[in-house]
This record gives structure tokens, C-alpha cells and sequence, in this order.
């Protein structure tokens, strides 16, 4: 039999009741290549006759059978022993997973971005029903740490985690036998401290059940209370090479963790002798939190700070007033999360705010009445930019002037290394623009043999301008950055000098591997939109759906139908217009605001294929937005194939739109 894909490690006691339906949901995922490990923790309860009848069915049940119970932490590690998977998943036994594809998706994932460590999410569920309230923050991350994104500090909820099982056994990864409150925060603040290679998916996989046996639910012993603050301890020492995750996780405990669970619990239900010890260990806790990294104006930091000194004072008499105090706006909390008293709060349902809404609204109306009146004025900001480069270098000072443009659109192209989609990328939009700007920023291959051919070919309309641009770029996201903004290295410096060269009056800034479809009267329907908002009597801003397309190692083209990617590529060429540095890459910037219009009903492609390094522009790719994790996770499924088992979400294009060579 072959290595299974995914070992599940199932820990069990007293779950009888909720038994069957977790065990489904783990049979009926659709990857069959499992192994699903139950520990039965010496329960009192049926479930050892309930699972044996499921594993009699399904050889790829293994039981493991404790004759003495020996808590949540022992149960898990002795899963994790025996399984064999080059994956490792969590369930709870009184939980379950939502979606059949869960697995399935998961080991993909974790396949596409070659990480140690991959996170998903759940919701809450309670009363027989799916809460909308995810289980923590939501969020695509590709190969993050610690250090990089803070949305990854969460150090519970062990079940919400796919690992790589030769990781936990390179870095010597285990459960502490004996600690059971927060054995799961102690296990992932670990990990999450080995790795380099974590990344989140903004998916719900999990159900975690709601019951009378959670912490707010229960009475707590002494020593449920010093085992739970001996585990934070653990936790933080854990984070020591991470000190910014550290102090987040201190903050949070003392803000919300402490004030609100701990304390008000331990003073209902502990002594003053209890309390003593509790606090001390607290004591502790909190001495590593560096107060002056805390902001200071929330309501909820007041609390937690009022608490921490009153705590390092060892004011336990006052302590306990103070909490006291303080169970009304525990009360008004628990309102709020139930939704309750926030209909005043909702712009939609607030009178007030509704007339608001409807007077700036009318105001509005009234303005674009004036909109050439408006054009008039806003051309008062059109005065000449001035560029000048950090390093000083004459030739790349140059100024945007007011000089008036002709009336037409060029199309701005930088090219680098382009030499299989550039011919394919200018025959495509020829028809389209009035001059094509190619600036070629350093090609080694045959680009600048390709575009010369095509200059000569296009002679006669005297369409194709080309400029080089000899200086390195600054790769997008760290690198860009860390680039200086004016700089000649800098993205956004770049860019400016690129449009410096168009002569006409809009511009449109297209890449080199951006093809439009060749379907009859494609070219027309394209330049008709970009003309309408050009000749148009006040300036605006177009924007471009662009379809991502995905050529497979057979040379086929797939899509993701959801994987529309919409931005402003039309702006006019004035001053006033120009870019900007961003944190990961140059953005467009206006001097007054525009407004947008959507280009309707052209097919534009973004081809990326599989065979080349299509993020070698990039500097870090756990650094990618959104828009980037999700490209980056679909050329990964089709470089490994996976695009053949997914017929759900790709789709096989007709090749037909990519031109052929005039």
C-alpha cells in the first residue's frame, strides 16, 4: 500500500454523542489517500464500540485503545507517533469539517506553495447551526513567519493547521504530556517559530462546536487556573526569538484574555489564599510586557493596565473591587457580541446618517451639473512637474509640462526579456492605440530583435516608439520598498520617465504579456472605449478587466473564471497625473479626484506560462497582496498539474485568440 497523503489524529473522550458525525465527515472527504488515527482516551462512554464498528468498514481507520486516561496532550502525541502521512491534520472529536474537498484542497495548497506550515479557518457552531463568525482572522499568506505578518500570532486552535510532517520531525515537535489547557498554543507558538514556510488560505473547512464544557461554562480548580497561566509561560517562551509576536500575545492576554475570562471566573469561584497564588503567577506572566508599546486609547488597554498594576502591586482586595466594577461593561461586551443595541450604529438603519447620506448625495447631483465649469478649474492644478533623480544623473531629469497633447491614447509598454508574447502582444492591440511606447529596460534575449522587425513591418504608420531605459528596476515588494523614491532604481521613477515619452493626450499603461482577443471587431470595440473617454468633456479614468490566462506543459490555455483582475490602466497626460511609490509597487496617483469609468465587453488575457519564471520581478513572494497570492497559487496548480483534476475551477481555453504573426 502506498505512503498515505494526510494522517487525521482524532483524540476521543466522552464524545459519544457527537462521534458519528465527525467521523463522517472525515470518510467522506474525496481524498481517499488517508489514514484516520483515533486515540480513545479511556472514555466512559460508548465511543470505543462506535468507532470499532466504523474501522471494522474502513481499513483506513488504525485505534489506538488507552486503558487510563491521560489527557488531551498524551492522546495527541501518541497520534502523531504512529502516523506515517507526509501530512498531518487535527479534529476534535466533538467537531467536524464542513466541506467533503477539505483535504483535498488543503494537501494542493500546501503542494502549490511548498510550505511547512499551512493555516485554514472555521466558524462556531452553536444551537445546531454555522455561526458567521470565523475562528480567527482571515487572510491569504504564502510562506510568511512570524516576523513578516502579523495575522499569523495566533497561538490556539491546533485543528486549524496543516503540517508538513517531516517538519515536525526535524524540528523535534511534541506535545507536553500533562499539560492540557492550552496544549495547542504551546504545540503551534513552536512551530510557527521553526518555520519560514507558513502560509494562510482564506477558506472554511471547521466546525467547532459550541458546549457547556468550555472554560466559561465550567468551574475551574486552583490548579486548572495555574496549569492554564503555566502554559502562557510556556508560550511566551517559545516566541523569545520573536519578540514583536511576544508582546502581541501579552497584549491580547492582558487586554482580553485576562480581564475578561480569567478574571472575573477566578474571582467568583477561588478563595483569597487561591487568588494569591493565581495573581503571583500572573505576576510573572506580565513582567515581560514592555508597557510602552501598548496604545493607550482603548477603553479595553485601560482595563487590562488597571489590572497589571494593580496585579505587580499585589492590591488583591482592590483587584477584586475593581473587577467587580467593571461586570457592567463585562454585561454590555456580551450584548454587543450577541448583536444586540447596534442598529443606531448601522449607517442603513441610522436616521440620522441616512440624512446625511441623502443631503451630500443631492449636493453631488447638483455638482457634475457644473462638470465644465469643473474641468476649467481642475486644469488650474495642471502645473509642470518637475523629476529629478536622487543619483543626479542629467539625462533622466526630465519635467512633465502643461504643454496641451495631441488628442489620442498611446500605450505605454515595458518590456523585459519578452521575446516569446511580445510580437503577439503588438499585433494584438496594433489597431488600438495611436503609438505603442516600448521602453526596454535591459533585455537579453532576442526583445529588441523582435521589436526593431516589428518598427519596420508598422513603418508606415510610424505606430511603434522605442526607448531604453538602461538602469535596473527595483523588483516589487521589499526591494521596491526599500528604493529610495526618486531614485532612477525606483519603480514609480520608472514609470514617470515612461510616460514622459507618450504624445498623447491619454495613456494606457499595457504589458507585455497582456493580449486582446482576436474575435471579430475586438480591436474597434476597444478603441471606441478608450476614444469616448478621451474626447470626453471632463477627464476621467478607465479601468480594465483583464482575464488571467495559464499555458500548461502541453501548451494548452487554462482560466479561473473568478480570476478577473480589474485596475486603472487609462489616465490622462497631464501633470497632474502621475506615480507614486506603494509599499509593494508604483500606483497611479491623481492631484484631484476622477471618476472611473469600466471598460464594458473586451476580452483582454494576462498570459503567464508555466514553462518560464513568470515572479522573478518580485523580491518576496511571501510579500504578494491578495490578488498576487491567488496567481501565484493558480500557476502553481497548473505547473503541477493539479489544473486537470480541478475542472471546477479551470477552464480550457481556445488557443485561437492568441494572433498569428502578420
Amino acid at each position: 500500500m502506498s505512503t498515505p497523503k494526510v494522517s487525521v489524529i482524532i483524540p476521543v473522550y466522552h464524545t459519544e454523542e457527537y462521534l458519528t458525525r465527525c467521523l463522517e465527515s472525515v470518510i467522506q472527504q474525496t481524498l481517499q489517500s488517508i489514514e484516520i488515527i483515533i486515540v480513545v482516551d479511556a472514555s466512559p462512554d460508548n465511543s470505543l464500540a462506535l468507532i470499532q464498528g466504523y474501522a471494522d468498514n474502513d481499513d483506513r481507520i488504525h485505534l489506538i485503545n488507552k486503558s487510563v486516561n491521560e489527557g488531551l496532550a498524551a492522546a495527541r502525541s501518541s497520534g502523531l507517533k504512529v502516523a506515517t502521512a507526509e501530512y498531518v491534520i487535527f479534529l476534535d472529536s466533538d467537531d467536524f469539517w464542513i466541506d467533503s474537498s477539505a483535504l483535498s484542497e488543503l494537501y494542493m495548497t500546501a503542494q502549490t506553495d511548498q510550505c511547512d506550515i499551512l493555516r485554514f479557518n472555521g466558524y462556531r457552531y452553536a444551537q445546531g447551526e454555522l455561526t458567521t463568525t470565523p475562528l480567527v482572522s482571515t487572510g491569504d499568506i504564502i510562506n510568511g513567519t512570524l516576523l513578516t505578518h502579523e495575522a499569523l500570532r495566533v497561538f490556539r486552535s491546533i485543528f486549524l493547521y496543516f503540517f508538513k510532517r517531516q517538519f515536525i520531525l526535524d524540528n523535534n515537535l511534541d506535545f507536553i504530556f500533562g499539560q492540557n489547557l492550552g496544549e495547542d498554543g504551546i504545540f503551534t507558538s513552536a512551530a510557527l517559530t521553526c518555520s519560514d514556510k507558513v502560509s494562510s488560505i482564506n477558506k472554511f473547512y471547521y466546525a467547532y462546536r459550541m458546549n457547556n464544557e468550555s472554560m466559561m461554562n465550567s468551574h475551574w480548580t486552583i490548579d486548572k487556573y495555574l496549569e492554564e497561566e503555566a502554559s502562557s509561560q510556556l508560550i511566551l517562551e517559545n516566541l523569545n526569538d520573536c519578540p514583536t509576536a511576544q508582546q502581541q500575545y501579552l497584549y491580547l492576554r492582558l487586554v482580553q484574555y485576562w480581564p475578561r475570562k480569567l478574571a472575573p471566573q477566578a474571582i467568583k469561584l477561588l478563595c483569597k489564599e487561591e487568588r494569591d497564588k493565581l495573581y503571583k503567577q500572573a505576576c510573572i506572566t506580565f513582567s515581560k510586557l514592555k508597557w510602552e508599546n501598548i496604545p493607550k486609547n482603548t477603553l479595553r488597554c485601560l482595563i487590562g493596565r488597571k489590572i497589571f498594576v494593580l496585579l505587580t502591586d499585589a492590591k488583591y482586595r482592590e483587584l477584586d473591587k475593581y473587577i467587580r466594577l467593571l461586570r457592567p461593561f463585562y454585561w454590555l461586551l456580551d450584548q454587543i457580541n450577541k448583536n444586540k443595541y447596534l442598529s443606531l450604529l448601522r449607517p442603513l438603519k441610522n436616521p440620522i446618517l441616512r440624512r446625511i447620506r441623502s443631503k451630500l448625495a443631492n449636493i453631488m447631483t447638483y455638482k457634475l451639473g457644473f462638470s465644465l465649469y469643473r474641468e476649467s478649474f481642475l486644469q488650474r492644478f495642471d502645473k509642470p512637474l518637475d523629476f529629478r533623480n536622487a543619483e543626479n544623473i542629467e539625462a533622466y531629469n526630465f519635467r512633465h509640462s502643461k504643454k496641451p497633447k495631441a488628442t489620442g491614447i498611446s500605450a505605454m509598454l515595458r518590456v523585459k526579456n519578452e521575446s516569446n508574447m511580445i510580437a503577439h502582444c503588438i499585433h494584438s492591440i496594433v489597431d488600438v492605440f495611436d503609438e505603442i511606447v516600448v521602453i526596454d529596460n535591459g533585455s537579453t534575449d532576442s526583445t529588441m530583435d523582435i521589436l526593431l522587425t516589428l518598427q519596420i513591418q508598422y513603418k508606415a504608420t510610424d505606430k511603434i516608439k522605442i526607448f531604453s531605459y538602461p538602469h535596473e528596476i527595483a523588483k516589487c515588494g521589499l526591494d521596491n520598498k526599500h528604493t529610495v523614491e526618486n531614485s532612477v532604481h525606483s519603480l514609480a521613477f520608472y514609470y514617470n520617465w515612461c510616460l514622459h515619452q507618450c504624445q498623447y493626450s491619454y495613456v494606457c499603461k499595457w504589458d507585455a504579456d497582456m493580449l486582446l482577443s482576436q474575435a471579430t471587431g475586438e480591436q474597434t470595440r476597444l478603441r471606441k472605449s478608450f476614444l469616448s473617454m478621451a474626447t470626453s468633456p471632463s477627464r476621467q479614468l478607465g479601468s480594465l478587466p483583464v482575464q488571467t490566462a495559464y499555458i500548461d506543459a502541453q501548451g494548452d490555455f487554462y482560466s479561473d473564471a473568478t480570476e478577473v483582475n480589474e485596475e486603472t490602466r487609462l489616465f490622462p497626460n497631464c501633470p497632474s497625473t502621475y506615480f507614486r511609490k506603494a509599499d509593494q509597487w508604483e500606483v497611479l496617483e491623481t492631484t484631484y479626484s476622477l471618476p472611473i469609468s469600466q471598460v464594458q465587453n473586451s476580452q483582454v488575457y494576462e498570459i503567464k506560462n508555466t514553462k518560464q519564471d513568470e515572479f522573478n520581478h518580485w523580491s518576496e513572494i511571501s510579500h504578494f497582496s491578495g490578488r498576487k497570492v491567488k496567481e501565484y497559487r493558480n500557476f502553481r496548480k497548473v505547473y503541477l498539474n493539479f489544473h486537470l483534476l480541478l475542472d471546477h475551477q479551470f477552464t480550457k481555453l481556445d488557443t485561437l485568440f492568441i494572433p498569428q504573426d502578420k
